[in-house]
């Protein structure tokens, strides 16, 4: 069960949300996010992705009010899907400092639907209350921790940027 692989986790307190939490997590490249039905198959998904990574409500609060997140910025909208509560803060969350890294992260690894060893698995990234998180399934190799470690300080400090 996918309960039982390993995560790769990296963590910065650097940068909180205020009571609520937005959660993207890379999408087959080019997928459509979709409303409707999609979006409450979507719900579910996300809360099933949350809890895998063991996100508890310290991490995530207010769940019962979070939505799947219609449209994304153009440039992260085709390898990135997003869930969550902040209304107000996600475009700033979602800046253009922060958009950057996540399409260059999505142009260099795309999601496949068929997944190899030698690609890294699904990223998906968590802005909270407690801080920022980047997670991944699976043990990476030290490049990919370097690059994952590149990314979140990219994110945290994109944060900073008004």
């Amino acid at each position: 069960s996918m309960g039982t692989s390993p995560t790769t986790r990296w963590f910065s307190p650097d940068y909180k949300t205020q009571g609520g939490f937005l959660y993207l997590t890379q999408k087959v490249t080019g997928q459509n996010s979709g409303g409707g039905l999609m979006a409450s198959f979507g719900n579910m998904l996300f809360k099933q992705a949350l809890s895998l990574y063991g996100f508890g409500t310290e991490a995530t609060p207010n769940l019962d009010r979070a939505e799947t997140i219609p449209s994304l910025p153009a440039r992260i909208e085709p390898c990135f899907t997003a869930y969550g509560n902040l209304k107000m803060e996600t475009t700033q969350i979602l800046n253009p400092w922060a958009q950057n890294p996540l399409a260059v992260w999505g142009e260099r690894h795309p999601m496949k639907t068929i997944q190899s060893t030698r690609n890294l698995s699904q990223l998906s990234i968590l802005f909270s209350p407690l801080g920022v998180f980047l997670v991944t399934l699976g043990t990476l190799r030290p490049e990919q921790v370097d690059e994952i470690t590149r990314l979140g300080v990219d994110l945290v400090r994109a944060q900073g940027i008004r």
